[in-house]
């Protein structure tokens, strides 16, 4: 097998994966592309391939999630480089032991942090209140909670919508919490903050903000053991122009598995270039609103 064939199996590799199409480069250094669904300036797609292409680490800041490849017919054991460029995964001791450091990491910075402020850029751009949130004009912090509300992750927004979450923290099964989910008889679960922000100032209700698709289904277990008292909606995204639609798909996924209600966007709208993707998208969209106005006046 070629380079350039090794190069196009990883192509497909990283589409069928974060459903997103790069052209990789094979030098051994770190590369960033635009994510599937967000702003162009939202490099958060991640790739480093071996100057042979013989061996890829990629994944995704947003998401959190990280891949290793090889190439067909590559054995990871023939190559010291392979051993040496990607490092092997940690066991559960040490895992656990990086989660704490970066829990300890984490609330020890939020606590230097004020309220977040109502003229954060972030939050202006998404039209929504910073809801449970820290920061100031340029950064949202937004601190990620498991059922005992114990703050273990942070992400961070920042005003060219870049989002980072804290480095080397847990994500799986932890949320954002916005509203009171004490005696709560429903809780909304979707995957971002700014939907999440939209949809409490919307239906009152409180919401769990799983920040990735992936992270829908362990947020949704994690609150099902923990709150089996309240009715659970999954809010989707609706990513339209995404291969396989992914937020729709996982969502009815965890919806029928768990026997939950779930509830997506209308999307798109009648414009050829419609991006709108989640309730937030929806709620600030200036054509959808004309296209209300105007059948109002028919």
């Amino acid at each position: 097998m070629s380079i350039e064939d090794r190069i196009e199996e990883l192509a497909q590799q990283i589409h069928e994966v974060l459903y997103v199409w790069i052209e990789p480069v094979a030098d051994g250094q770190f590369h960033r592309y635009a994510a599937p669904g967000k702003a162009f300036s939202n490099t958060a797609i991640w790739v480093k391939v071996s100057p042979d292409a013989r061996y890829a680490k990629f994944g995704n800041f947003i998401t959190g999630e990280s891949h290793t490849w090889s190439a067909s017919g590559v054995s990871r054991r023939s190559s010291i480089e392979a051993v040496r460029t990607y490092p092997t995964t940690l066991n559960k001791e040490e895992l656990e032991a990086q989660h704490l450091r970066a829990a300890r990491s984490a609330q020890a910075f939020l606590k230097t942090q004020d309220i977040a402020p109502a003229n954060n850029l972030y939050a202006l751009q998404k039209g929504i209140t910073p809801f449970d949130a820290l920061g100031d004009r340029l950064h949202l912090y937004i601190p990620l909670r498991d059922t005992h509300d114990r703050i273990l992750n942070y992400q961070t927004i920042y005003a060219d919508l870049n989002k980072r979450f804290q480095k080397g923290a847990r994500i799986k099964g932890l949320f954002a919490r916005i509203g009171e989910y004490t005696n709560a008889s429903r809780i909304y679960i979707c995957e971002g903050y700014a939907t999440g922000a939209t949809i409490h100032d919307l239906t009152g209700a409180p919401v769990a903000c799983a920040m990735t698709a992936n992270n829908l289904m362990p947020v949704t277990q994690e609150l099902l053991a923990a709150l089996p008292y309240a009715e659970l909606v999954i809010a989707a995204d609706n990513d339209h122009r995404t291969k396989g639609n992914p937020g729709l798909t996982k969502a009815v996924q965890i919806a029928e598995r768990f026997g939950l209600k779930y509830v997506a966007p209308e999307a798109p709208c009648k414009a050829s270039w419609c991006s709108c993707t989640d309730f937030n998208d929806i709620e600030r969209c200036t054509t959808l609103k004309l296209e209300k106005l105007e059948a109002e006046d028919e």
